[in-house]
């Protein structure tokens, strides 16, 4: 997704994502939500990258609500 793979195991993903319908899904919806983050304005206040991911991360951890 972020070109980080070295050839050979990026051609080992590639040949798994052609066989693996829900790897197939799963990698589209992060693009998608890449996508749609790099299209939203950066937050006023100067809030720094790592803690937004922390926050994030936070709230991922919490029981849904009801």
């Amino acid at each position: 997704m972020d070109n980080a793979l070295a050839a050979p195991a990026r051609s080992r993903m590639e040949r798994h994502l052609r066989d693996c319908q829900e790897c197939e899904r799963l990698l589209a919806g992060l693009r998608a939500v890449v996508a749609g983050l790099g299209g939203l304005p950066a937050p006023e206040g100067g809030v720094h990258a790592a803690q937004l991911a922390a926050a994030v991360r936070a709230r991922l951890d919490e029981p849904p609500v009801s």
